[in-house]
This record gives structure tokens, C-alpha cells and sequence, in this order.
């Protein structure tokens, strides 16, 4: 018997005693599966553990084995999948039926320019990190491709350097996160795989799209794809 199962009838929420949910309480997991299941369906972005808990009413680690149970579910018997990306969960296609789904909403491709991809590496692995900071790494000019990429999200400022100037400090955001399929910063391989890895994504992802929640596979949700340039 997992968490969920089991659960008295007196810890149901109102709607639950109006009709509105179960109608046992054996029946409860069950139903919070289902209506997790929705939410990632419905979300435009990554659910964090705390914020289903919430929605759902549950303990945080109810919303784990329930997250659990809907892997299994979907592993091997579903083109879905449930992944953990960007601090959250989200419902996302599997890769290999990116091409079908490709074909139902297709946008621009982005390629990151040479220098603006140097740049988001510098960003990313020496974040919190300065313009003068970056330029001194790259020994080259960075605003364009700086500008660039705080306008396509994948970077944002976080504060200012102490000092004269104070010059602004930037880092990556969670768009960064989706689009490259990671957790959190922590799961940022080594950086030449990450660099070929990123060339991959970016020549058949879009970063600017409406449909950001129908990327492919990995890190987004239902796909787009197209061409065009950052």
C-alpha cells in the first residue's frame, strides 16, 4: 500500500465530500494520479514538487509517489513521458516521435550565433558573471550577443558588481534549463559536451515560440520546429 491508499474519509478536501471528488476514499489516489496527470497536461511550463502539492492539497512527498506511479504508467506504453526539468515536472513527447509532431506545429529553428553561443557557455559556467568579466574570458566585444540572448530568455541579470560601474551580473534562467533539457545547474555536463550537445538542440528547437510547451522531447513538451537565426 503506497501513501495514498488507505486515506479516512475525513481528510477529503469539500469538493471531494460534495461530489465533486471520490467517492471513497480508496479511491483517492487514484484520482490525484488523474488530476496530476491534468495539470501537467495543462501547464505552459515545469510544475516544482511544492507547487503540486499545493494544487493537489497533498504532502509533498505524496506528490513524488504520485509522480512515480504516472512514470511507470507512461514508460514503454505511451509516446508522453513525465521528466523532471528546469526545478519541475513537466508532461513532454517522447524524442522519437519528434518528427510526426514536427510536422503539426512547425516554427523557426534557432542557431545560436557562434558568439552568442561562447557567450551563453561563459555565462553559464562562471555565472553570476559581468560583460567586463566575460570579455576578458573571451577577449573579444560580448555586448551584441549579450543583448541577444536577454532578449531570446535565456539570460537575465541578477544584480550589479560592487563597485565603480557596478556593472551588471548576468546568469541563465529556467528557459535556459527547459531548452537544454537540465534539472538544474548541477546536471550541466562537461563543457565541450555541452557545447555539441546545445548545437544539437538549437539547430531544431525554438526559443521564441507561443508553443514553448510543445518543444520535443527532451525538456520541452509537444513540439515545433522550423529555422531561423538569434
Amino acid at each position: 500500500m503506497t501513501a495514498m491508499e488507505g486515506v479516512p474519509p475525513q481528510v477529503l478536501n469539500q469538493d471531494e465530500r460534495r461530489g465533486h471528488g471520490p467517492e471513497r476514499a480508496g479511491d483517492r489516489s487514484d484520482f490525484l494520479r488523474k488530476a496530476l496527470e491534468c495539470l501537467l497536461f495543462s501547464a505552459p511550463g515545469p510544475l516544482s514538487t511544492d507547487e503540486l502539492a499545493e494544487m493537489l492539497e497533498v504532502a509533498p512527498s505524496d506528490v513524488v509517489i504520485l509522480l512515480r506511479c504516472l512514470q511507470q504508467a507512461y514508460e514503454g506504453r505511451s509516446g508522453l513521458m513525465i521528466v523532471e526539468v528546469a526545478g519541475g515536472w513537466r508532461m513532454v513527447t517522447s524524442p522519437q516521435f519528434g518528427p510526426y509532431v514536427r510536422r503539426l506545429h512547425p516554427a523557426p529553428k534557432v542557431r545560436l550565433s557562434k558568439s552568442s553561443l561562447e557567450v551563453l557557455a561563459i555565462i553559464a559556467y562562471h555565472q553570476p558573471i559581468s560583460r567586463p568579466e566575460i570579455e576578458s574570458l573571451r577577449g573579444l566585444d560580448s555586448e551584441g550577443a549579450i543583448q541577444s540572448l536577454l532578449e531570446h530568455g535565456l539570460i537575465q541579470v541578477v544584480g550589479h558588481r560592487p563597485g565603480a560601474g557596478r556593472a551588471r551580473l548576468f546568469a541563465t534562467t529556467r528557459k535556459f534549463l527547459e531548452l537544454f533539457g537540465l534539472r538544474s545547474l548541477e546536471d550541466l555536463p562537461t563543457l565541450s559536451d555541452w557545447l555539441e550537445r546545445a548545437q544539437q538542440i538549437l539547430d531544431r528547437s525554438p526559443v521564441d515560440d507561443h508553443r514553448e510547451k510543445f518543444l520535443p522531447g527532451e525538456g520541452g513538451n509537444r513540439p515545433s520546429d522550423g529555422q531561423g537565426n538569434l
